[in-house]
Formats: structure tokens, C-alpha cells, sequence
């Protein structure tokens, strides 16, 4: 069934006659229920989809307890095995796959230049807002190769509604804005919020009143204590691990400071903290007060992606007392925006969304630990995949002893020096096999692809592999690109966390989906399905043309009783 005839489908709710549909606001019925004025899309980075569910009776009423109330997507996965933050929101954003908006992680190689190539940074654009000069600062969403559901939202009526969105990452603000949208995120050096040129020449003055009033700076003088006596915490009696790898000079058990020896590390620390999300909130609030989101008769979108979980996780460790604290204080927060935007505006008025990018993992000493063996996880060492893979290809190819030729690895890909490979006259195919097989023998490595038998389409062995190939892109992804076996870490700095994601495995792929609004049924849906359908749904509800690469099936639950028999299985 085309967008045209689904939407069309859904006009008798919205109350819309068919000639010219797309062209027009949604407008209710008599007696029905209204448009939202506003969608909030909550990205919580690094929610696990079970930890709502398993926390859900320790939460008081008001955050994620009003959720439950809503419709709960318990068993949602991301079909992706990249699982990392770029990946997860543009996906939520665009309903497309890595394979198809092309941000195969955080990072990747530029096989022109070799140089590492961030997954927002575009040097065509500055930063805005602050003095803060760094390497890959410039930014926009020209990376993201495909539109978002905001992005037709604001091409649906000539530029009445506005997407704004906020984040503490500049990658979790930029991607769910897409192309149309205007992002905002943490400046980890200043403790201030700022953009860049691709959306302003200078930040709104709503904005910079808001940085001068030194939201950052008030927490100078504080730590992060427990927000509970600590005999009602689960891991309470865990402060200090050997695993945790805290931020600089937080340390490991509470009460953690927020403020270093140098004036910055307040601000670099914040966000290893639940204070990172209440600025994020704070700033948020400002933005719906400031450019009066929900006023209009068009409907706006404010995406809120919430980044403190993954820090914490990070750095603590997802079983931590750290990130026990934080989930408590995450439901509280929620719980005070959603009172905010009902007094301004009304819940009645508002669909609120909210998901996560990807899951997470346990640590490797965790599982080792608790599982009473010290062979059941590990941390790979990428510079061994280096040595490996070079050795293998001087051996088969007989080359000189200081030829490096595969130089980088960026999370899940070895890149090759594919320029010294061809002055060498050496096969480009033969040699991804080559390393390939020499990687996939290292323990803790469940199998290594060739970049060109991706392209082919050969590798489709078992559901993992089908699930690398939907992160594959052919310009960006690595040479040979590796999954690990579970339960490995798996990143660029072997010891720098305590705990990665990233993987295919059902621990970093099931997230949460919520969606409370107008005219959606409270109940819980236990079936498997995917948060890519996010973005279609959504659309849908909006009566929107899907975005151009959405490839999904809808989650029928959204719509209203009767009308699901449109519903395309795509």
C-alpha cells in the first residue's frame, strides 16, 4: 500500500476530507481527539529495555509509572548490529538502517584522506555559543544520508511546525534533528549550550541568557550523593569494584565530586552524573517556554535525548550503585518535565515518545565474576587485530617486514591503507579474506567479514551476520568488519570503560519503546518488533509521508480501533 493511500486511510480519524490531505494541518472531528500540539521524543541513551519493567515497582508515580500507562513495547530490538548512539538515533529518527542513512558508528575512516572521519563533524559549519576550538568541532547532519519523520513534519506545512532538539552529545542533538531541525548540545569545556552556523549565525538570546546564568557553574560546590538511604538500594553494598573506570577525579564510591583541581573539570564531569540530564531538562524547559513549542495550530517536535545513563554506565558499570542512583533520579526528572508540560501546555495536547539508542552489557570482570570463571569474557585488544592482520598479509604476500598495511581500527572495522595496497599491486579482495581469517582465529572473536563479500551479499551465515550486513555502507564501513563473542568488550580503548556496547547480541539491541498521547490505548505488547518502526509510525500518526529510506512495519497498536486494517506488512 503506497503513503498516499495509508495516509488517505487514516483521514476519517483525523478528520480530514481526501483532496489535498498533504497540504493541510490534521484537524479533529467533532468530539474526537485533537492533533498534539507537540511530540516530545525522549531518547534515554543506554536503557536496556528490561531495566523500566524490572525497576517499575520501585518507581513513584509521575515519571516512567505514567509511561506504563501508556503503550509499552516490551520486546522491541534494534535489527542493526551496530549498536552505538549515532547508529540507534538516526535509526529512531529515520525508520532506515545503517546500511541506508550511513552512520556505521561514531567514528570511520575516510578511505581518500585517512583520516578518522566523526560522525556529526562537518568543518563547513562552527560552533556557535562558545570560544571552544577542537579537533572535529564543526558540525551538522550531513552525514546522515536520509531525512527524518521531523523533517517531513516541517515540510508538511511550509515551515509551521519546528523541530528543535537537545541533547548533552552534539551526535544526540544533530541526528533526531535532522536537516530542518535545530539542535542544541553540552559544551563539556565551558559547561555552556551551544549549536553551530549550520543552524545559527548565534544562538537565540533565550539561549545565551540561559548560559550566563551558570546552571553549570552552581554545581560547583556540590557532590553527587545518594538520593536514598543506602540499605534501599540493590547495590548498596557494592560501592567499589575492581571494574568501575570512574571519570578523572570522581572516584569510585559516593559521595562524587563534581569539581576538580582545574576550573573545567566541573564541566567535564557533569555529565559522568544525573546532573548532566538535569541541565539537558533544564535547558529543554527553557526552550518550550522561550519559543512557545505547542502554541501554534501546527504541531512541533522537541527531541530530548538524555545522555547522563550512558555515561554512568560507562564509567560504572550498568550493575553499579551509580547507575541504580541514576535510573532513580532519571523517573523523578521525567516525572518533573511531564508536570511542566502539562501546566504548559497540557498532557492531553502531547504524544510523548520515549526509547533508547541501544543497550548495554555487563562488564567482562562482571560476568567473569559472576559466573565464577575467568574465560567467559574478556577485552580485546585492537592493536592485536593490527599486528595480526599485518603479519598474516606479510606472510601470504611475502612483503617486507615494514609493511603495516591494515593501520586502524574504528568499532566494528579494520580499515586497510587501501592506497599502499594498490601501489603494491596487490589484491584488494584477497587480502580482506586474509586478514579475515587471521582475526576470526583470536579468541573472543566470533567471526570477521570481508568488506567485499558484504557487498556481495555472500555473508549471510546466521542472524548476526544478516544483522552486520544491515550496518553496512560501502564507502564508510571497515575492510573486514568483526563481531565479537558474547560478552567481549569490544572498543577502540580497551580500558577506558567499564562496560561497552555495540554488539548484535539481545543485550544491546532490546530497548524500550513508550508512547503516551491522544487516542493511543493503554496496554503493554509483549510480540517482537523494532524500534526503526518508530519513525513510520509516527509519521503515520501525524498523517506524514514517511521519511525516504523508513523500511519497516508499523506498530499498529498506535492507531485508532478499527482502522488497522490498511496496515501494510512492509
Amino acid at each position: 500500500m503506497s503513503e498516499m493511500e495509508i495516509a488517505a486511510a487514516l483521514l476519517p480519524w483525523l478528520g480530514l476530507s481526501f483532496p489535498g490531505f498533504c497540504c493541510l494541518d490534521p484537524v479533529s472531528e467533532p468530539g474526537g481527539d485533537p492533533p498534539p500540539k507537540l511530540v516530545v521524543h525522549i531518547t534515554v541513551d543506554q536503557l536496556r529495555g528490561d531495566v523500566p519493567v524490572r525497576m517499575r515497582h520501585r518507581f513513584p508515580p509521575g515519571g516512567f509509572r505514567r509511561l506504563f500507562d501508556g503503550l509499552h513495547y516490551a520486546n522491541a530490538h534494534f535489527r542493526h548490529a551496530t549498536t552505538y548512539t549515532a547508529a540507534g538515533h538516526a535509526t529512531l529518527f529515520t525508520g532506515a538502517d545503517p546500511r541506508q542513512h550511513g552512520l556505521v558508528g561514531n567514528n570511520w575512516r575516510d578511505r581518500r584522506t585517512g583520516e578518522r572521519v566523526y560522525c556529526v563533524e562537518d568543518p563547513n559549519y562552527v560552533w556557535v555559543g562558545t570560544s571552544t576550538r577542537k579537533e572535529h568541532a564543526g558540525t551538522s547532519p550531513a552525514n546522515l544520508l536520509v531525512n527524518t519523520y521531523g523533517d517531513e513534519l516541517v515540510l508538511s506545512n511550509g515551515g509551521r511546525s519546528r523541530v528543535f532538539s537537545v541533547s548533552i552529545k552534539d551526535r544526540g542533538a544533530i541526528l533526531p534533528a535532522g536537516r530542518r531541525g535545530k539542535a542544541f548540545w553540552y559544551d563539556s569545556q565551558t559547561g555552556r549550550f551551544v549549536s553551530s552556523t549550520y543552524y545559527f549565525e548565534s544562538l537565540p538570546s533565550w539561549a545565551e541568557e540561559w548560559n550566563q546564568a551558570g546552571k553549570a557553574e552552581a554545581y560547583r560546590d556540590q557532590a553527587w550523593e545518594l538520593s536514598r538511604p543506602r540499605a534501599s538500594y540493590l547495590w548498596g553494598e557494592q560501592d567499589d569494584r575492581e571494574a568501575e573506570r570512574p571519570f578523572r577525579h570522581m572516584g569510585k564510591t559516593f559521595p562524587h565530586p563534581l569539581a576538580g583541581k582545574e576550573p573545567q573539570d566541573l564541566f567535564a564531569a557533569l555529565p559522568f552524573s544525573p546532573m548532566g540530564d538535569a541541565l539537558t531538562l533544564d535547558f529543554a524547559r527553557e526552550l518550550v517556554r522561550r519559543e512557545r513549542l505547542g502554541s501554534s495550530d501546527a504541531t512541533d517536535l522537541l527531541a530530548i535525548s538524555l545522555s547522563a545513563t550512558d555515561y554512568i554506565g560507562h564509567a560504572w558499570g550498568p550493575n553499579s550503585l551509580e547507575a541504580e542512583d541514576q535510573l532513580l533520579r532519571l523517573d523523578r526528572q521525567l516525572a518533573a518535565l511531564f508536570d511542566f508540560l502539562d501546566r504548559e501546555i497540557g498532557l492531553s495536547r502531547i504524544l510523548i515518545v520515549l526509547s533508547a539508542d541501544h543497550g548495554v552489557d555487563a562488564s567482562p570482570e562482571f560476568r567473569n565474576q559472576s559466573a565464577g570463571r575467568t574465560d567467559l569474557a574478556g577485552r580485546h585488544q585492537p592493536q592485536q587485530f593490527l599486528d595480526v592482520g599485518n603479519q598474516a598479509l606479510r606472510k601470504h604476500f611475502s612483503l617486507q617486514a615494514e609493511e603495516n598495511l591494515v593501520v586502524a581500527f574504528w568499532n566494528p572495522g579494520l580499515y586497510f591503507d587501501e592506497t599502499r595496497i594498490r601501489a603494491l599491486k596487490l589484491n584488494l579482495k584477497e587480502a580482506e579474506d586474509v586478514v579475515a581469517k587471521a582475526v576470526a582465529s583470536l579468541p573472543g572473536i566470533e567471526v570477521a567479514l570481508s568488506h567485499h563479500r558484504l557487498l556481495a551479499g555472500e555473508e549471510q551465515t546466521n542472524p548476526e551476520v544478516g544483522m552486520m550486513a544491515r550496518s553496512f555502507h560501502a564507502r564508510r564501513s571497515g575492510n573486514v568488519l568483526l563481531i565479537q563473542t558474547p560478552f567481549w568488550y569490544l572498543y577502540h580503548r580497551p580500558q577506558r570503560y567499564a562496560a561497552m556496547h555495540g554488539s548484535p547480541y539481545r543485550y544491546d539491541t532490546h530497548v524500550p519503546i513508550f508512547l503516551l498521547g491522544p487516542g493511543i490505548a493503554s496496554r503493554t505488547v509483549y510480540r517482537r518488533v523494532g524500534p526503526e518502526s518508530l519513525a513510520a509510525t509516527l509519521a503515520g500518526y501525524l498523517a506524514l509521508p514517511w521519511p525516504s529510506a523508513a523500511d519497516s512495519t508499523l506498530l499498529k497498536e498506535v492507531f485508532p480501533a478499527g482502522n488497522q486494517s490498511w496496515l501494510p506488512d512492509r
